[in-house]
């Protein structure tokens, strides 16, 4: 399932390539328009509309009810109840459709975090990626080696060590151990560096961003075999089962969408624009919301 999600967000990085180079506000703007567009489709057609529209207009005359006897506490307690009930008809009639747009929209979310709330590392600045094991194995300290490409250097001397880690900070459990080789790198040179990693003899490549070019992938998580953590932060690189490696993880900086002159998470230009959208073809539609 992992390498599948790999898969689906090196295609969604394919159809992200030819706008690389432009501002991101075009590339956010055209798939907040795209999903608008898409999620009013899918509304019209999944959504039961006709119980939409009676829910909304019973809601809108037992508000009229509540107005008009406003004196008369019998009744407008009936009517509160009535809106209250009307209300969880229209919640039952609307979520069906967004449970089907959280599954079809979550991997280009997930992939728009990892592109626009992190950035590259700048050249320079040093970082930290960690590569996790799976399991212990025989001379483990020994079999995890990493080949650094030009325009990478390494600070230090890569420190291996496992970790116990506790059910709580008050308990003695011991729930696993984690055994992590880590080094810290720095980029002389901006743009993508493919990171060379050998463990138990297989190997596999892990690429790694520096410089300013904004709104390139740049995952925490660049591998792991935990569809959880792969869910939310797609990684760009496929590992070895043989390697029993978990993760690997980079610490790229944090990083602000700029958006009309001032700088915000990348998601409320991202809702601003497909609710526009969204609301430009609900007439076009003929959809209930």
């Amino acid at each position: 399932m992992v390498n599948l999600y790999v898969m689906i967000n090196r295609l969604i990085d394919s159809l992200m390539g030819p706008l690389e180079g432009v501002s991101p506000i075009w590339p956010l703007a055209i798939w907040s328009i795209v999903v608008g567009v898409v999620a009013m489709i899918i509304y019209k057609y999944t959504s039961k509309q006709d119980g939409i529209k009676d829910a909304k207009d019973k809601i809108k005359g037992h508000f009229y009810e509540v107005w008009l006897y406003i004196d008369d506490a019998p009744v407008i307690a009936k009517a509160q109840l009535k809106v209250m009930f009307n209300a969880f008809r229209y919640m039952a009639y609307a979520a069906p459709p967004l449970a089907i747009m959280i599954v079809l929209f979550f991997p280009l979310f997930a992939n728009l975090e990892t592109r626009y709330a992190m950035k590259p590392v700048p050249v320079g600045d040093e970082t930290l990626v960690k590569l996790r094991l799976a399991r212990e194995f025989d001379g483990w300290q020994n079999q995890v080696k990493l080949d650094l490409p030009p325009g990478v250097e390494l600070v230090g001397n890569p420190v291996r060590f496992s970790r116990r880690v506790f059910e709580s900070d008050s308990s003695k459990k011991v729930v696993r151990v984690d055994h992590e080789v880590n080094y810290k790198l720095k980029a002389t040179e901006p743009g993508r560096h493919d990171l060379a990693f050998t463990v138990k003899g297989k190997s596999f490549t892990v690429p790694f961003l520096a410089g300013p070019d904004y709104g390139k992938r740049a995952t925490p998580l660049a591998a792991t075999t935990s569809l959880g953590e792969a869910l939310l932060f797609p990684p760009t690189a496929k590992v070895p089962a043989e390697a029993d490696v978990e993760r690997v993880e980079i610490k790229y900086p944090e990083a602000d969408f700029p958006f009309l002159g001032w700088n915000a998470w990348w998601i409320w230009p991202f809702l601003i624009i497909s609710m526009i959208a969204a609301y430009a073809v609900k007439g076009v539609f003929k959809v209930e919301i």
